[in-house]
């Protein structure tokens, strides 16, 4: 039985070199775009606060075929059925589509401004955290920046910011104080 699998960022490396070895091997052409959790390891993977994460959130392309070879690698390495899936994709923000290679697979992940759209627009607890960690890593301070670079990716129209950007800049404003604390929180270090 596939067991519930803790993924760190040299896991979700592992494994989406896996699916990438066997997609060429079986001569697929594939786009994968790995979005939230996994995204998170594979932009700051020495970022003691990075979360693990139990599967792979990813928008694939052509999805049929890229589902039989990632069903193959739960049975083969005891992994959940879901460990690769495209539960987030309603989440990513409309971008300028990347030409698909002709042969090949193109494995790429979300970027910072991505994320930050993403993680504000889902705005559960590890999304906060996550945001929080983005945003020390851009050196992004204000609140209102957080906001800002969600709305432009998304669009004011958007149905996924589907609430007043006052109610995100809450929400950023927490992140952010999240984020001032747990780095308060942290041993200083001692080399001089």
């Amino acid at each position: 039985m596939a067991r519930e699998h803790q993924m760190d960022p040299a896991e979700v490396r592992r494994l989406l070199g896996e699916l990438v070895h066997r997609l060429e091997t079986a001569g697929i052409t594939a786009r994968i775009h790995v979005i939230g959790g996994s995204a998170m390891a594979l932009l700051f993977p020495e970022d003691p606060e990075t979360r693990m994460t139990q599967d792979i959130d990813a928008s694939i392309q052509p999805s049929d075929e890229v589902r039989r070879v990632v069903q193959e690698m739960a049975i083969d390495l005891d992994l959940s059925p879901t460990w690769l899936n495209a539960n987030g994709k309603p989440f990513i923000p409309p971008r300028a589509e990347v030409a698909a290679s002709s042969l090949g697979v193109e494995l790429t992940h979300a970027d910072a401004h991505e994320l930050i759209a993403m993680k504000l627009a889902g705005s559960r607890e590890q999304d906060l955290h996550d945001l929080g960690i983005i945003a020390r890593h851009m050196g992004i301070t204000d609140p209102q920046q957080l906001v800002d670079i969600a709305f432009e990716a998304y669009g004011n129209e958007s149905v996924v910011l589907n609430e007043p950007p006052e109610d995100y800049l809450i929400l950023a404003k927490q992140a952010l104080a999240r984020a001032r604390r747990r780095a308060s929180a942290r041993p200083m270090s001692t080399e001089r």
